[in-house]
């Protein structure tokens, strides 16, 4: 094999003299990746393009961290091999559907999925952990750098404005078919032109102030498209497959590091009727309409203390749908922050930082509440019908003022 990657947004990503990278892509962990999708929804669910997967994504930030470390070889040259890897590793941890099953991989073990990679990184009988040893790498200072916890790199890989988010909000934009022409920003020309390191960690230089506008732009680009009916009904469609199954039993064991084909299958053949339902009409393009919507620039308490807590989320979901006279399996409900924009809260340098830093410091994520139903049910259903059984099913849960939004 020549060891050289294609990317359509990159072109060709050489590594032959990356052995730390090549053998890592030979472990299992990052052969998972490769069917896991970068969008919460798999592509074979939304007539939108092909999705690029997580492993993609992690070789692209990969080769933003190697990039990076050698324009700043002063400061991060004996950090080049922690910083590729983290970049490399950040996703290992992600379940099947990503985003969409980690409220159920938080219910059943405590952890996020950048907390579960670090437990695959410090796992000694794994094959990333003897990778990394075999290459002197310190698996701790990775996931140190995976969680946002290394003092100098944690900012680089989980921070406002890291390498990750860098790459994924054009990388998913492109591969969905969504990106406009020209391109808005290029990730390389981010790292070149607008990220800088100092001493006490990242930066921004207002000289690159047009390639952050852009990917800020990107963002609110991407999240049009993932907040579009028919991407966000695939995934609350996905969601509530995931959460019928769940009502009856525990998810298999090892369901967390099996890929989404495998995933699919047991919905499809072994989680129940209501599962296999809601996967068939995916699986056909029977997408549920919404029905209703409402976004919020304050959160609403009662809506936060759903984000993380699938039984009580699924409580309301079922109280809507009997308040409506709507089959259970057809009726999902979705909740989420809004994720379209983003404050960044690194420094900037250079002429005008200060208003730089003003103009990305004051964005809040707001808040987004949609129903959606089988078409069946639509033409005997008013919205005002919607909203007021919503606002009944709400009625008494207590509020929250924060909680994991996962997706």
């Amino acid at each position: 094999m020549d060891k050289i990657l294609q990317l359509p947004l990159y072109g060709p990503i050489d590594h032959r003299d990356e052995r730390l990278a090549w053998q890592l892509f030979q472990t299992q962990a990052f052969a998972r990746l490769r069917d896991i999708s970068l969008s919460s929804s798999p592509s074979r669910f939304i007539p939108s393009g092909q999705a690029a997967s997580r492993f993609a994504h992690s070789a692209a930030v990969g080769m933003l961290g190697r990039r990076f470390a050698d324009q700043y070889r002063s400061l991060l040259g004996h950090h080049r091999d922690v910083l590729e890897a983290a970049c490399l590793c950040h996703d290992l941890g992600s379940p099947p559907f990503s985003h969409i099953s980690e409220v159920f991989l938080y219910d059943a073990t405590g952890r996020t999925h950048e907390q579960r990679t670090r437990d695959i990184l410090t796992d000694t009988s794994q094959d990333v952990a003897q990778v990394l040893a075999d290459h002197d790498v310190n698996a701790e200072d990775v996931a140190a750098c995976i969680v946002g916890d290394h003092p100098l790199l944690g900012q680089l890989v989980a921070g406002s404005l890291d390498l990750d988010n860098v790459d994924n909000s054009l990388h998913l934009l492109l591969s969905l078919g969504h990106a406009p022409t020209p391109l808005p920003y290029h990730p390389i020309a981010l790292i070149d032109e607008a990220l800088t390191m100092t001493a006490d960690g990242p930066a921004l230089r207002t000289s690159g102030l047009r390639q952050v506008l852009g990917w800020a732009e990107a963002r609110r680009m991407l999240y049009g498209v993932l907040y579009g009916e028919a991407s966000q009904s695939s995934a609350t469609m996905l969601y509530r497959a995931l959460e019928m199954a769940r009502a009856q039993a525990p998810l298999p064991d090892g369901f967390f590091d099996w890929g989404e084909s495998r995933a699919l299958t047991w919905l499809e053949d072994q989680a129940g009727p209501d599962a296999a339902y809601l996967v068939g009409q995916l699986s056909a393009w029977r997408h549920f309409p919404m029905l209703h919507v409402r976004v919020l620039d304050q959160p609403d308490g009662r809506i936060t203390a759903l984000y993380d807590r699938w039984q009580l989320r699924r409580e309301i979901t079922n109280a809507i749908a009997a308040q409506l006279d709507v089959p259970e399996r057809e009726l999902c409900l979705y909740v989420g922050s809004d994720r379209g924009a983003k404050a960044i809260r690194l420094p900037w340098q250079g002429d005008g930082a200060n208003a730089a830093a003003e103009l990305f410091s004051g964005t809040t994520a707001g808040q987004r509440l949609a129903v959606y139903i089988h078409k069946r049910h639509h033409q005997r259903l008013a919205p005002i019908d919607v909203t007021a059984a919503v606002d009944a099913a709400l009625t008494g849960v207590d509020e929250v003022q924060s909680a994991h939004a996962f997706f």
